[in-house]
């Protein structure tokens, strides 16, 4: 699902589906109804896994969510149910938004009210405050960034967060941000954040738990099973721990602790991916891309083995300006660099010794 897709309407694609192949493939789809091969938790996925990276983010910096005041833009799947892991965790969410405005619960958003309103009245945010009472306040066409917060959750759609925001949120004492939604934060207000020094999780590895927990569902779809709720969340937060570490790790090893944007490409990246679709008999490959993004982003490049400075120095040049420019372009820069790496790689292997014994030559 995503924004206007939801179980309504995968199950309408689903029975579609069916009707048009006269057979029952359950794996087809995911984020189908429990009564016909759904899973559990694949509602929640999406965030709860933006929670359980966030956890790991501030764990890892020696930090918590317990205590904390948290802003959370949006009011769909991704953002409710962000607020209730979050509030599970100790942590009071304070605002959520829809297209027209949000609102501001200093005493913490009821999520139940909220998923009423939402899901089954399919109300207006504003419909929060007259229901809720007390402090609560509807701020029409405001901006939910405005509010000072520990830690901010843009769960709601793309390019939301802009630089004006980021330096509001910065200049009010944020410490984290995790990204919830598809690049919420525009590149201008990454490098605020950046800059600012605030814990930053891109929604390239933090909003991961949709997808995986559809690779979940088709895993019980095939093996004609049907996990409980707690198995799956369970599974749910193992797999968004490893990408957390991941992520880290990957920062860490290419000069960038902390970084996990750049952790977040190198990981996503993968050495033994780029080894296995570049590499040529004859040739050992090194892990040429990564390297060049770290390298790129100022970290420090470990000794690469002989025979892959080329490639190293052609990762370098194609990717140095991706870097310098925007993150968002990087699939571009990564798709020609992939090309480029391939027909270099090519050529030193064609050069090499090692192609006499395949060539004839």
């Amino acid at each position: 699902g995503d924004i206007g897709v939801g179980g309504r309407e995968i199950g309408y694609l689903f029975g579609q589906y069916k009707r048009m192949t006269n057979s029952y493939e359950a794996g087809v789809l995911t984020g189908k109804g429990l009564s016909y091969g759904g899973s559990m938790v694949r509602t929640e996925a999406t965030g709860f896994g933006v929670v359980y990276f966030l956890k790991d983010m501030l764990a890892a910096a020696k930090k918590n969510i317990d205590g904390r005041s948290v802003s959370i833009s949006g009011s769909g799947n991704v953002a409710v149910f962000a607020a209730e892991k979050v509030t599970a965790f100790g942590g009071t969410v304070i605002t959520m938004s829809d297209s027209a405005g949000f609102i501001h619960d200093p005493d913490g958003i009821d999520i139940e009210l909220v998923k009423r309103i939402k899901f089954e009245e399919r109300g207006r945010i504003s419909e929060y405050v007259d229901q809720r009472g007390g402090r609560a306040t509807y701020h029409e066409g405001g901006n939910v960034w405005d509010v000072e917060v520990d830690v901010a959750l843009p769960c709601a759609t793309q390019n939301e967060l802009d630089a004006d925001s980021a330096a509001t949120l910065v200049k009010n004492g944020v410490i984290a941000l995790a990204e919830g939604a598809n690049m919420p934060c525009t590149p201008e207000a990454v490098k605020i954040f950046s800059e600012a020094g605030v814990l930053f999780a891109p929604g390239k590895a933090v909003n991961a738990g949709g997808v995986a927990t559809s690779a979940l569902e088709m895993q019980q779809n095939a093996s004609r099973d049907s996990w409980t709720f707690d198995f799956t969340e369970a599974r749910l937060a193992e797999i968004m721990g490893d990408v957390h570490d991941s992520c880290a790790a990957a920062a860490e090893e290419f000069g960038s602790p902390g970084d996990y944007v750049s952790g977040a490409n190198i990981a996503g990246l993968g050495a033994a991916t780029v080894g296995r679709l570049l590499r040529l008999p004859g040739l050992p490959l090194p892990r040429v891309l990564p390297a060049a993004f770290a390298a790129a982003k100022g970290g420090k490049v470990k000794k690469q083995k002989k025979g892959g400075k080329l490639l190293m120095l052609v990762g370098l040049a194609l990717t140095w300006f991706i870097f310098r420019r925007n993150d968002r372009e990087a699939v571009a820069g990564i798709a020609c660099a992939y090309a480029v790496a391939f027909v270099a790689n090519a050529v030193t292997f064609l050069a090499s010794p090692a192609a006499g014994h395949i060539t004839g030559t």
